[in-house]
């Protein structure tokens, strides 16, 4: 070998170690942000989970204060009931007043049965007064 292919074969190792040199850095760099890049996504995730988690215990507590069919189920027999109840005693209030506006229809009648028949008698007098005079 030359001093000229020994300078060429220098000159070339040195281009391909600088090249290998560059392409290890420009590795390691897009490598970093990939690791980066993961980490974050990793971060965002969790935190995503975090707040399903939050939202799971929130419908969690909320379907606890539910009231199942049968609890429902009971009230809403009570709530008939009371209903039933009511409409009883609309109905005994309705007929109680409609006894009382009949007997206040009869006590007018009586009323005006005891004008007419003093009124006849006052009349009956007056003619009696007539035939004695």
């Amino acid at each position: 070998m030359t001093d000229d292919s020994k300078c060429d074969m220098r000159l070339c190792q040195k281009f391909l170690l600088s090249k290998i040199e560059g392409l290890e850095k420009e590795s390691a760099a897009k490598f970093e942000a990939i690791e980066e890049a993961t980490r974050l996504n990793a971060e965002i995730v969790t935190k995503r989970f975090e707040s399903v988690n939050e939202f799971r215990a929130a419908m969690n507590d909320l379907t606890k204060t539910f009231a199942t069919a049968k609890e429902a189920n009971i009230l809403f027999d009570k709530l008939d009931e009371n209903i039933k109840k009511q409409e009883e005693d609309i109905n005994s209030l309705q007929l109680f007043r409609a006894e009382l506006s009949g007997k206040a229809s009869q006590s007018q009648a009586n009323w005006a049965l005891f004008i007419a028949i003093v009124g006849m008698l006052f009349g009956i007098l007056h003619i009696v007064m007539a035939l004695i005079k």
